[in-house]
């Protein structure tokens, strides 16, 4: 009886602390999945010499989410049927590339991008204007956030002017 009681305790200061590490974890693979399709894109752009624009999908075809963990499509913004790098997916664009969505607790949003969600690269790898990919998951109030400008991207663990709600 002792030492089950024993267990029990044990346990019980473990299991914050192992929730914690699964939640960090799950917006960790959320955030390696953002800084690849980020870089995925601007190589394209660069290497194709074309308008490269990528945004969430939830059926991989076309932009009808707002949420990046639904899954993305990254497309040829070339103005097929449509209008060149306005972030919307015509039918005749040449899709390139998809991502698959994310762990089920983990949401991804666009903060502060002038094209709205979609992510829009010029021929050179430029996009229009500096914004975010604010990575949560729903089990914690932390956010990771991936910071795309012009020129790169960083990263911000925690910070104080974005949160999860």
């Amino acid at each position: 009886m002792i030492v089950i009681a024993i267990l029990a305790i044990m346990a019980a200061f473990a299991l914050p602390g192992i929730e914690s590490s699964v939640n960090t974890g799950h917006r960790a693979a959320g955030l390696a999945g953002a800084m690849g399709m980020v870089d995925g894109a601007r190589s394209n752009a660069i290497s194709r010499r074309l308008p490269i624009s990528v945004c969430p999908s939830s059926d991989q075809q076309s932009c009808n989410s707002d949420n990046w963990a639904d899954g993305w499509v990254m497309f040829i913004d070339d103005g097929a049927s449509g209008t060149a790098r306005d972030g919307k997916r015509s039918s005749r664009e040449k899709i390139i590339q998809t991502g698959q969505a994310a762990v089920a607790s983990i949401t991804i949003r666009s903060h502060e991008f002038s094209a709205g969600v979609a992510l829009v690269f010029d021929e050179l790898g430029m996009i229009a204007d500096s914004g975010s990919l604010v990575v949560c998951d729903k089990n914690s109030t932390a956010a990771t956030v991936l910071v795309v400008s012009q020129i790169g991207q960083s990263l911000r663990e925690n910070p104080a002017d974005i949160a999860c709600s």
